[in-house]
């Protein structure tokens, strides 16, 4: 038996308009539609990483501010500590024990860096040149008595802005004239308060 050559069509005879369709929608590209969408979504995606960086950022400066705070704060204990040695009799005497108890006073006249430096135009001996003053640090106490006497119930508070971008209106609650204008707000600023207690060296 004669076998006969049977031809078969190429695949591109088959299908004669499978290439053409593939060419046409691969030249084609986006719609107009198609790339506002992919647009859209792109533009929401960076606001969403860039509020995410700066809610991040201010973050690690209000940690930063409260670690600068805790320092400040020790400092002036130490201060206040340092001076009641020198209280040895009934009587408070000191710069800043001789003071009316019972009401806020100031620590710092001016405002403070977290070195605890005011500026150069405020102290020309130790002053610093750096424009980073934004720290205020008051002080209070209160006598004991009775089995306490000779003891003082003390605290000490450092304020600061809440918005690190403000380095003017802490100067409004520094110094002993100013110490009263301080409104609890924490909507404006921060504060931290250490309570410790002072006593008499007889």
């Amino acid at each position: 038996m004669k076998m006969q050559n049977i031809k078969c069509r190429p695949h591109r005879y088959i299908y004669p308009n499978h290439k053409r369709l593939y060419t046409r929608r691969g030249q084609g590209g986006f719609s107009i539609f198609e790339a506002l969408f992919g647009l859209i979504l792109t533009m929401i995606g960076f606001t969403a990483v860039f509020r995410l960086q700066g809610a991040q950022m201010t973050a690690s400066l209000t940690t930063r501010d409260m670690s600068a705070a805790s320092n400040i704060a020790e400092v002036a204990v130490s201060m206040l500590i340092r001076e009641s040695y020198e209280w040895n009799t009934p009587l408070r005497t000191g710069e800043r024990l001789g003071k009316t108890p019972i009401i806020w006073h100031s620590l710092t006249k001016f405002p403070v860096d977290h070195n605890m430096q005011v500026h150069r135009d405020n102290d020309q001996a130790q002053g610093t040149l750096l424009n980073r003053q934004r720290f205020c640090v008051h002080y209070w106490f209160n006598d004991l008595d009775g089995l306490y006497d000779g003891l003082l119930n003390a605290r000490v508070r450092v304020v600061w802005p809440r918005d690190p971008k403000d380095q003017n209106s802490i100067s409004t609650i520094c110094g002993e004239e100013n110490v009263a204008n301080f409104v609890p707000d924490p909507s404006r600023w921060l504060s931290l308060t250490v309570p410790f207690i002072l006593r008499r060296h007889p």
